[in-house]
């Protein structure tokens, strides 16, 4: 969920929820524009998930609660 931004850059459903899960798949079956618009925002939210952001963050929480 952190990653997925709903209907932008994915579509969330309940875990274990199947038929939930059935009618996520269905909606991107059927909606081309929608699939297309996920496929391209996909990609650049997933970059903000790097590990070199990750480091940077975690970097910089360390200075900000050591007070360097």
């Amino acid at each position: 969920p952190e990653l997925i931004t709903e209907g932008e850059t994915g579509l969330l459903v309940p875990p274990g929820d199947v038929g939930a899960f059935s009618a996520a798949v269905a909606r991107a079956l059927v909606d081309e524009p929608l699939r297309c618009a996920m496929a391209t925002a996909g990609p650049s939210r997933a970059a903000e998930f790097s590990v070199d952001r990750m480091v940077a963050g975690t970097e910089a929480t360390y200075h900000r609660v050591l007070g360097g």
